[in-house]
């Protein structure tokens, strides 16, 4: 590339990915002046978030993708704040459903926790003592950090040799059900730093991940933010990144179709699942390369589900990994602004494996449901499949037994003009969208660090 063309051709950054992360990366430096251009694969902006109208007719559209927002997560929470967005508070539940060794049980909410609180108690009582700085998980890795990370949450269930099974069995239940996937494949120090994070609280944990959404959708509060890095930031969708090239001089990034774009940084947010999709030259680090090459854990489903025939009261139900839809819940039910008869509910469930079950099928949908709800009637199933989407491979992050000590902090580290960025590589909540905000910002950071003191690389 001559000198002309450089100057006229060169951005300050390319972000690769138009989701949470990479619209945060987007709105810091270009409110600091700075050139950017976001590449974005699909047909629309937000990454694993997917805020959707559908034929359901609801009120409000439903969240296909990530939804759930609290105050205990605190970059999302400021940005709910800076841009004065309401928030859909969910109804309390009045009535659990659970199987344990094959009986369903039912039973309201106290007595569910009464049966399982002592066994969890025993189970995340090392949280906070693993993770006491909970936002910097590896900021020392003990030889008991190192240890526990060896562990899935199957393994720890069943070190716990004073557990009825019957408990073991809803341990791994509820477990597989925040890792969306198999309980021995997530790793048992990804569900401590959760616990860590609500002070050690399972309680405050579960309220936290499922009590808030955003009024707008989440597509709402990501508007707002990409809305705020223009007139500096140009995004480009449909436009797959299939190489991504450094130099001395700048970095260089190559299209589908061929075409070649120029930057002097490079923000990656591709989830972890599907990072081997592009080429880097020279390669990524060895523990970068392992990470994408084993994949984090998630690998389910979330489905919503217009229904007759269900309970009038709020209820929520429980089974182990083996089932392949083990949570169910009511979203919504019917109100006076739905379209939706008054004999009809919304439900929203999860699957730990999206391979075991076919979710366009409403027969096989209806089966899995009517191992609680024996009378219950599927009209209609709406779910987006995040784990054979080629742009994202996964659900929501997970990682796998020894991730954590092995890899974050090689998926962390700059590797010259890239970076790395996205709930997958977040420190805090990792997982959820506030860790796509907060790994956005700290690759922000640490270029406009470099980009405004001229550190030579």
């Amino acid at each position: 590339m001559s000198s002309k063309e450089e100057a006229e051709d060169l951005v300050d950054v390319i972000i690769i990915g138009a989701g949470f992360a990479g619209v945060t990366v987007a709105r810091e430096l270009s409110q600091r002046g700075k050139r950017v251009v976001i590449l974005e694969a699909r047909d629309r902006i937000g990454g694993r978030t997917l805020t959707e109208n559908t034929d359901f007719d609801c009120a409000e559209p439903l969240e296909l993708g990530g939804a759930w927002v609290h105050w205990l997560q605190p970059h999302v929470w400021s940005e709910l704040t800076r841009y004065g967005l309401d928030l859909n508070v969910c109804d309390d539940v009045q009535r659990v459903m659970w199987f344990a060794g094959n009986q369903l049980h039912s039973g309201r909410p106290e007595e569910f926790e009464a049966l399982i609180g002592p066994s969890m108690d025993i189970f995340v009582r090392d949280a906070l003592s693993l993770f006491p700085i909970p936002d910097r998980p590896i900021n020392v890795i003990t030889n008991a950090l190192r240890e526990a990370d060896q562990l899935s949450i199957k393994d720890k269930i069943e070190q716990m040799h004073d557990t009825p099974d019957v408990v073991k069995e809803l341990l791994d239940g509820f477990w597989s059900i925040n890792f969306n996937c198999p309980s021995n494949q997530g790793a048992y120090t990804q569900a401590m730093r959760w616990i860590a994070r609500a002070g050690g609280s399972w309680q405050f944990a579960l309220q936290s991940c499922g009590q808030y959404t955003i009024k707008k959708g989440t597509i709402g509060l990501l508007k707002c933010m990409l809305d705020d890095s223009i007139p500096h930031t140009t995004v480009h969708l449909n436009t797959i990144v299939t190489n991504v090239n450094q130099t001395g001089k700048y970095a260089s990034v190559r299209l589908s179709n061929g075409k070649e774009l120029h930057a002097k940084y490079v923000v990656v947010t591709v989830p972890l699942n599907v990072l081997n999709r592009i080429t880097f030259s020279p390669p990524l680090n060895d523990r970068k390369q392992q990470a994408a090459s084993t994949g984090q854990a998630s690998c389910g489903i979330k489905l919503f589900i217009h229904v007759r025939g269900v309970p009038s009261e709020s209820f929520c139900a429980y089974a182990s990994s083996d089932y392949a839809i083990n949570y169910v819940q009511t979203e919504r039910c019917s109100s006076p602004n739905d379209k939706i008869t008054s004999d009809t509910s919304i439900l929203l469930a999860f699957g730990p494996d999206a391979t075991r079950i076919n979710v366009t099928d409403r027969t096989a949908v209806a089966k899995e449901l009517q191992r609680w709800l024996p009378d219950v009637e599927v009209l209609q199933v709406v779910c987006y499949d995040w784990f054979h989407d080629l742009f994202s491979g996964e659900t929501w992050p997970m990682l796998r037994p020894g991730q954590l000590t092995a890899c974050l902090s090689a998926l962390q580290e700059p590797e010259k003009r890239i970076r790395l960025a996205g709930s997958d590589y977040a420190s805090f909540y990792a997982g959820s969208i506030d860790g796509a905000i907060e790994s956005g910002l700290r690759a922000a950071r640490t270029i406009l660090n470099e980009l405004e003191s001229c550190v030579p690389l």
